[in-house]
């Protein structure tokens, strides 16, 4: 069953995770600077995409004049549609087909044949990645695109191992974007950060935007998420009575959706389908109680959590200035040491000797030996001679 097709249609609820990360992403997005990329990273249900949706529709009311030559925005998902492995060649050619270029997209005959050109089909697979994607960057400019949305952009770290890194897949967008000078907007999950951090030198001038989960340590979340369930339950039109029971397990309804309204709106569906084929006009607890995911699959959501939370982590101000102190003691020790090595050969130098003095000493002392042992006959060794065979004389 569809969304729109559910007797309770869940609206668009602006909670407090999703207003947060909505402003920043935006704010990074409208003032970057051309061939910025900007990751927008969550889990499964954190509403990335719905991010995306909103800041399209901004920019796109501050681009109003949209033709077929003035595409300011165009989206795509990074997949393969040839493979289950991500493709950078197969990415660029779909952006061809999406651009709708007249002389490789899949519908060329058709966009020759406006101009009267006839044209036989061609296939991407027969032309080199470099020229398609040299094809790419004038079209994109021709066209005035000036931003990408690439949605499950951690499909990248899906690589066929033909020896290409995965790096490589996110420093072919880096040129792209610098070349087309357009911004790219990456929605993402955590994996994605495998191989962001590994491309440090570019990716620290790029922003991440988390879209950040309500979390039990909170109580401003907590009550947050509290406020989440009196929306879903008035909603689904649940009872008075039921609704102060589903409130009062709010703790473990947010253990087992890790405290993602995406995953809690999804619980809530599969609920209300539980009552519709029961054929009852709300939800209740028991059905929120069958809705609920499996014990295993509650382990495993919650390792991504923390698996990607660690990763994403950043340093505090402490953790900086700690860092900092380290490093200046082992500058000031090396120093030191090099201040007492240049001192050592001054002194050398002024008393007239060589640094290498000592082992001078030690190999004359052992060439005097090697001569006395010569002398006496010791030091060379006797060659010994072979012993010719002896002629055999037989009798006649």
């Amino acid at each position: 069953m569809n969304d729109h097709e559910r007797r309770f249609p869940v609206p668009e609820i602006l909670h407090t995770k999703y207003k947060d990360a909505l402003e920043v992403a935006y704010t990074h997005i409208n003032y970057a600077e051309p061939g910025t990329m900007v990751l927008i990273i969550g889990m499964s249900g954190s509403g990335k995409g719905t991010i995306a949706k909103k800041i399209k529709g901004r920019l796109l009311d501050a681009n109003p004049e949209v033709s077929e030559w003035n595409r300011p925005i165009i989206e795509i998902v990074a997949k393969n549609a040839e493979n289950s492995y991500y493709s950078s060649k197969d990415t660029a050619s779909r952006l061809l087909n999406l651009l709708k270029d007249p002389f490789h997209s899949i519908d060329r005959q058709e966009v020759l044949a406006e101009v009267g050109i006839k044209a036989g089909p061609v296939s991407h697979r027969a032309v080199p990645e470099g020229t398609i994607r040299q094809q790419l960057h004038r079209l994109l400019l021709a066209k005035n695109v000036k931003y990408i949305i690439v949605d499950e952009a951690d499909m990248m770290c899906v690589s066929k191992k033909s020896g290409r890194d995965e790096a490589d897949h996110l420093e072919s967008w880096r040129v792209l974007a610098l070349d087309s000078e357009a911004i790219v907007i990456f929605l993402a999950g955590f994996r994605m950060l495998r191989i962001w951090d590994r491309t440090s030198q570019f990716t620290r001038k790029m922003p991440t935007v988390h879209v950040d989960r309500y979390s039990l340590g909170s109580d401003e979340d907590i009550e947050s998420f509290v406020s989440l369930l009196q929306q879903m339950n008035e909603i689904h039109q649940v009872g008075e009575s039921e609704s102060s029971r589903i409130l009062k397990n709010a703790a473990a309804l947010m253990t087992a959706t890790g405290g993602i309204f995406g995953q809690l709106k999804a619980l809530y569906e599969r609920a209300d389908d539980r009552a519709n084929a029961k054929g009852r006009e709300s939800l209740s607890l028991n059905d929120i109680v069958y809705a609920l995911p499996k014990k295993k699959q509650v382990k495993r959501l919650w390792e991504e959590i923390v698996t990607g939370e660690e990763a994403l982590g950043s340093v505090d101000l402490e953790d900086l200035t700690r860092m900092a102190l380290r490093t200046r003691e082992k500058e000031r020790a090396k120093e030191k040491k090099r201040s007492a090595a240049n001192t050592g050969h001054e002194m050398d130098t002024r008393e007239g000797k060589r640094p290498a003095s000592k082992s001078l000493a030690e190999s004359d002392s052992t060439q005097s030996g090697n001569d006395a042992n010569l002398a006496k006959g010791r030091g060379k060794k006797k060659r010994r001679t072979k012993p010719s065979a002896r002629r055999i004389v037989r009798p006649s």
